[in-house]
């Protein structure tokens, strides 16, 4: 293929635009990630959980929903990550009847207390069938509430 000055001007204009464009999206979609890894984070907040987690669930909700992920963070607006706990809450606050933040919080749930790493940090053990049920699996287990006083 032979390439003349004129076209190989237009190709080269066409690639710096289109690179520059893959470097906006870039920087928005690590925007997103950071926003709603913080999002996640202080709808479901538990301080053995590392931030890395939440951000786990985030790609994998902008992966499976993107258009709703855009959405949200459109919605809580930039900056969202940075800025204090209170206004975090009060932004979730008003979105937190919307189908978009409702199927996040579902996305959240469903992949936070589903994965063993973080539910043994609670203290569950898991699923007791295969272990003959609670029956014979610490149904009776009470060491977690406080020792009763004896009744007179």
């Amino acid at each position: 293929m032979r390439l003349r000055r004129r076209g190989f001007t237009q190709l080269a204009a066409l690639a710096t635009l289109l690179h520059s464009r893959a470097t906006i999206a870039a920087a928005d979609h690590e925007d997103l990630l950071r926003t709603l890894g913080a999002a996640a984070q202080r709808i479901f907040p538990h301080s053995g959980v590392a931030p890395a987690r939440y951000r786990a669930i985030a790609e994998s909700f902008a992966a499976a929903s993107i258009g709703q992920a855009e959405r949200l963070t459109h919605e809580l607006g930039g900056g969202f990550a940075e800025s204090k706990a209170s206004e975090q809450g009060d932004a979730l606050r008003t979105l937190e009847t919307t189908a978009d933040f409702q199927t996040f919080r579902f996305h959240i749930l469903m992949n936070l207390y589903n994965d063993p790493a973080v539910t043994q940090q609670f203290g569950y053990q898991g699923p007791s069938l295969e272990h003959g049920g609670y029956l014979n699996r610490g149904f009776d287990d009470l060491s977690w509430l406080p020792t009763p006083e004896a009744a007179p």
